[in-house]
């Protein structure tokens, strides 16, 4: 939200999506003769290390793109920052990967989502496991994620392996017409609405559009509270009947926008 206008993003682009294996092994037995060596203490010390390292903040284009817009229907201070990235861009980072509803925009995420160790609670597992998944910036390589990871555990000991992952579209120019098409959509149904090009931190199937469009577009229409977003993929997630018939309405409008013939 704008202080005095509500907010829609049309994302130009969305962030890679991968998990890594990391397996630990140690020397086992009878939890009476505890070992030095042990694969749950070793693979736990990797997993704090990653998680208390967050990756370095970055202004990727998306985001540059998406400040620079609000920055000119806000005023004071702010809107100058935003508009100034040449100045400002140390302070943008610095509030935005402070703050837990913008941090994920400026930097690769990195999430422990699962751990597997251990068959009894008298013994001292031989290996354990655990899934850490990844939200690469655009531009950013697997391949030099793994190197990054590799050198901020240091732990020869951990073997680090990856799923496979696929190769998100690259960034879509917002002055092309698909643009357009999707913003005088919105506006048609929310007039008052103020349309910013963003990117999407989670990821979607567009990658099999690639070679059909050089311009992807990824635009959600339903209209979710700041204070709503903590429960996506948790306890009572959830949206309101308004948000329902307002997504509908804008389904159509695209539907129409799309196939009127100043569009083809």
């Amino acid at each position: 939200m704008l202080p005095e206008s509500p907010l829609a993003m049309i994302a130009l682009a969305e962030k890679n999506y991968v998990t890594l294996t990391l397996k630990a092994t140690g020397d086992g037995g009878h939890s009476s003769m505890p070992v030095k060596d042990n694969a749950i203490v070793n693979l736990s010390r990797a997993l704090t290390t990653l998680h208390e390292n967050p990756f370095k903040a970055e202004l990727v284009q998306p985001v540059a793109d998406m400040l620079h817009v609000m920055g000119e229907h806000i005023g004071g201070i702010q809107g100058f920052m935003m508009r100034n990235q040449w100045l400002s861009k140390p302070v943008l980072l610095s509030v935005m990967s402070g703050d837990k509803t913008s941090q994920s925009m400026v930097r690769t995420t990195t999430a422990v989502t699962m751990i597997n160790a251990g068959i009894k609670e008298n013994v001292i597992s031989q290996k354990a496991e655990a899934k850490v998944n990844f939200r690469l910036l655009p531009g950013t390589p697997v391949e030099q994620l793994i190197k990054d990871v590799e050198a901020m555990i240091n732990d020869s000991s951990i073997e680090i392996s990856a799923e496979d992952w696929k190769t998100s579209p690259p960034v879509a120019d917002m002055n092309a017409p698909g643009y357009g098409q999707v913003k005088s959509a919105i506006n048609a149904v929310l007039p008052e609405t103020v349309v910013v090009p963003g990117m999407l931190t989670a990821t979607t199937d567009s990658p099999h559009y690639a070679p059909v469009s050089e311009n992807i577009y990824r635009f959600h229409p339903f209209s979710v509270d700041m204070e709503l977003t903590g429960s996506i993929h948790g306890t009572n997630e959830r949206i309101s009947i308004e948000s329902i018939n307002t997504a509908l309405e804008l389904s159509k409008s695209l539907i129409k926008t799309s196939g009127s013939p100043e569009s083809l």
